[in-house]
């Protein structure tokens, strides 16, 4: 069994940009803080942290890309990032759910339920238990569709970007009855992502697809996206 030591591991679906290279001797990780201008920014980000752990694209042994939910246009980027660098490599890539990624990375030993930015009036949310493992499936949900969700599932630790938003508008008093904690974050760890990236490489693949839990804003652009593959030497 191929043992994948030589992991890269990106988000651009959150807002921001975080990339992150696990190696047996090092773990290097840089982030960005703004979705402008990510798909000019990405591979360069990538290719600085590969420098860092003194490694060449060549030298990876397995690729991971968020796979949502999250922004559209940071999904596009990411997934076609990775479908490039795994077809010009012929290396295997996996994708992680944003959603699984904030439950792993949040630190409690209570249920967490994960409250991302749609950008909209709704949350991206999905519950999990003790131990991260998802006790339902994603969804998009407002108002008291959400809030009967989360009750449902009794008191859980609540973590993601969507936070604040949610604070806001369900009251801080309903958030001090039904929350046992909260951990706000802005950017995924992509040294989690290279964790389970590993965890599904030991899996049969799955096609590197985004995971969209309702309709665009705007449409999708007419012109082709460019092909990256003569980037990655």
């Amino acid at each position: 069994m191929k043992s994948f030591e030589n992991i890269l591991a990106f988000d651009t679906a959150l807002g921001g940009m975080s990339v992150g290279v696990v190696t047996r001797e090092a773990k290097v990780t840089r982030r960005i803080e703004t979705a402008r201008e990510q798909a000019a920014l990405l591979v360069p980000l990538i290719r600085e942290t590969l420098e860092e752990a003194n490694l060449s694209f060549a030298d990876l042994d397995l690729i991971v890309s968020s796979t949502g939910p999250g922004s559209f246009t940071g999904l596009r980027i990411g997934l076609s990032t990775a479908r490039s660098l795994a077809l010009a490599l012929d290396k295997p890539a996996r994708g992680v759910s944003t959603l699984a990624v904030v439950a792993r990375q949040t630190q409690t030993r209570d249920k967490r339920a994960v409250l991302l930015e749609t950008k909209r009036r709704d949350f991206y949310v999905q519950v999990f238990d003790e131990k991260a493992r998802p006790l339902g499936k994603p969804q998009a949900l407002e108002g008291e569709a959400l809030l009967s969700s989360l009750q449902e599932n009794g008191p859980c630790h609540l973590a993601g970007d969507a936070l604040a938003r949610f604070t806001r508008e369900a009251g801080a008093e309903w958030v001090r009855a039904h929350a046992c904690g909260q951990s706000p974050m802005v950017l995924l760890d992509p040294l989690v992502m290279a964790r389970m990236g590993k965890e599904a490489a030991a899996l049969p693949p799955e096609p590197l697809e985004p995971l969209y839990l309702r309709g665009a804003d705007v449409s999708r652009p007419k012109v082709p996206p460019r092909t990256l593959e003569g980037s990655f030497k």
